[in-house]
């Protein structure tokens, strides 16, 4: 139901955003990368321009191995929870603004 209304509705990722967030909330980490690339391969047949959200597996590829990447790296400083919560909002605002000063609907 919540896929639909997100489709009927003008939502800018519909049924993507919700299959995404249950991926990340209800499978093991393990199997995050290969859902979601089966999720983008869904997309990409239902609407082959849709290509570019193939780029989205580079974020879930983070998550799920970012502990073996980063894992000899010390940075010592750990940044307060709010930074970590306001960087989306603050990232939509700055390309609203420059959208707004580009003149670009």
């Amino acid at each position: 139901v919540g896929g639909l209304a997100l489709e009927a509705l003008p939502f800018s990722y519909g049924y993507y955003a919700l299959v995404l967030i249950l991926i990340y909330r209800y499978l093991d980490r393990k199997y995050w990368v290969i859902a979601h690339f089966a999720l983008n391969l869904l997309a990409f047949l239902l609407d082959p321009d849709w290509w570019v959200q193939a780029f989205s597996i580079f974020a879930t590829l983070y998550l799920v191995y970012k502990d073996v990447l980063f894992a000899d790296v010390r940075f010592g400083v750990t940044p307060p929870r709010w930074v970590w919560r306001s960087f989306y909002p603050a990232h939509l605002a700055a390309l609203a603004i420059v959208a707004a000063m580009l003149n670009v609907d």
